[in-house]
């Protein structure tokens, strides 16, 4: 995005909403968690204003997000929000987190991660391909014993 963009986005942003002060776009990043989902949520956030600075120039019209872009990226939001609070907790330097594994996991399986009754059938299947992936991540009956016995031996956990 070119400078001038950048300035008629905050402008744009200023102009809908004056008392907070203007949010750059984020990017994703692929060896940070959940950068994809920042992103998201900011471009989401910001909508009416990347609306507003795509629609007023004829080169970058067409690039102006549809209803149906809209509605993919907040599937893909409300499948990712919440893994984000997940994310900061296992990614503590200070603490041993892998004893944390075995409750995060149930927890994300039952109640984060499952479908909900006002989930779009698209986050549902996200939901699911994210569940499918941490399983075959841990499935392995060696990580199972050792996260096991981490959480058993864990005061945090009794």
């Amino acid at each position: 995005m070119s400078w001038k963009r950048k300035k008629a986005l905050s402008e744009a942003q200023l102009q809908e909403d004056p008392e907070n002060p203007p949010l750059k776009l984020a990017s994703e990043c692929s060896t940070r968690w959940g950068s994809t989902h920042k992103m998201i949520a900011r471009v989401l956030k910001n909508k009416k204003a990347i609306r507003r600075v795509l629609g007023d120039d004829r080169d970058t019209a067409h690039l102006v997000p549809k209803w149906q872009d809209i509605e993919v990226l907040e599937a893909v939001d409300a499948a990712l929000a919440p893994l984000a609070d997940f994310t900061d907790i296992m990614s503590g330097s200070e603490y041993v987190t892998i004893s944390a594994l075995t409750p995060i996991l149930r927890r994300l399986k039952n109640e984060e991660l499952a479908a909900k009754n006002g989930d779009l059938p698209m986050t549902v299947s996200i939901k699911k391909k994210i569940l499918k992936a941490l399983q075959v991540k841990y499935s392995c009956e060696e990580k199972k014993l050792l996260m096991d016995i981490t959480c058993f031996l864990d005061p945090r956990f009794k």
